[in-house]
């Protein structure tokens, strides 16, 4: 199975479709000799974010993230927020027992949580890592086809099409229909990779190198501010993330859900009231008690600021370090088996 590690913040300027259809080949490649099940997270983080530039990258982490024989296998799952958030090389010395995987890409959004479960078990998973808030919840009027083909199988449209309602599966026939056809072919899924190939588009590049970051961030806010409200999938987006707790329960698995955190300048436009966030922290209270999960939510982990972002949603460096450090100290006190094998060690 591919696992996407994309470092974020690398940035490279437009290349020659050529180059790019080599690299992609190259991947393709390595993909089939290290007995990778699944390259289309992969190509779904190429096609969505860095674009062909980010192919090495994502190898030089799935090569550091598969190291270590760690007793216990911690994996966090979700979008670029988690793993610019996480540092999973540092993570895996603070915890030295365990072993540090991540399925990641950027836009990984709530409703692909359930549709990557079968591929997310295959890890066998012992610690389940989440980051989510009013960001990922209060979104979306319909099904975000350009995300969910690349984790979209028959069986996981069948189960999202019987979680909405009838009203809400008419209104998105189109969505599922392209959903259903992803799954069954690549060349559908794969579609938006192949035209940023065939024209050399390099996603990185862009707005930032434009128009200077301020101006970028500004202009991501005000796009955000457009895209978080009580959107018509809200109930569906909580549903299907509880189908997903639900799963790592009944597996046994540790799941962890930290409530994410965007630039407060951005929080201050697109819920200026706290209301969304709010409710997703009820919401979710409510669901890890029902189900038996850790919801850590945001008072209780380090407290970030403006300057503690590189953008308008991601943590920079710095803050990135400080919540890797806390990430490892709560989950070595919080796991039990993790704690007595760091324990024997000292």
């Amino acid at each position: 199975m591919a696992k996407l590690m994309m470092a974020g913040k690398h940035r490279s300027g437009r290349k020659w479709p050529g180059c790019a259809i080599i690299a992609l080949l190259i991947v393709i490649a390595i993909c089939a000799l290290s007995g990778l099940q699944r390259p289309q997270l992969m190509l779904y983080a190429l096609a969505t974010s860095a674009g062909p530039t980010a192919v090495t990258d994502w190898k030089w982490m799935v090569l550091h993230s598969r190291a270590g024989d760690g007793r216990k296998n911690i994996t966090l799952i979700g979008s670029s927020q988690i793993s610019e958030a996480v540092n999973s090389l540092d993570l895996g010395k603070l915890l030295p027992k365990a072993k540090i995987n991540r399925f990641t890409a950027p836009g990984f959004g709530i409703l692909q949580y359930q549709m990557s479960v079968p591929e997310l078990l295959k890890e066998k998973p012992d610690i389940v890592v989440c980051w989510l808030s009013e960001f990922d919840t209060f979104r979306e009027d319909r099904l975000p086809v350009n995300r969910l083909r690349y984790t979209s199988t028959l069986v996981g449209v069948g189960q999202l099409a019987t979680m909405m309602e009838k009203r809400a599966v008419w209104d998105n026939r189109s969505q599922l229909a392209d959903l259903t056809t992803s799954s069954l072919l690549p060349l559908w899924r794969d579609r938006d990779l192949i035209k940023n190939i065939v024209l050399g588009k390099d996603k990185a590049a862009g707005e930032e190198e434009q128009t200077g970051p301020r101006a970028a961030i500004a202009g991501h806010i005000r796009r955000l501010e457009n895209t978080i409200h009580r959107s018509a999938l809200v109930d569906l987006n909580f549903a299907s993330f509880e189908r997903f707790a639900q799963a790592m329960h009944h597996q046994h698995i540790e799941l962890y859900l930290f409530e994410g955190v965007t630039n407060p300048l951005a929080m201050q436009r697109y819920d200026p009231d706290s209301r969304f966030r709010r409710e997703t922290r009820v919401r979710f209270e409510r669901m890890a008690h029902e189900i038996g999960f850790y919801y850590i939510p945001a008072e209780h982990m380090p407290q970030f600021g403006q300057r503690d972002f590189a953008d308008a949603t991601h943590l920079n460096h710095t803050a990135s370090e400080h919540f890797t450090r806390y990430l490892a100290g709560y989950l070595s006190h919080s796991a039990v088996d993790l704690h007595r094998e760091q324990s024997r060690e000292n």
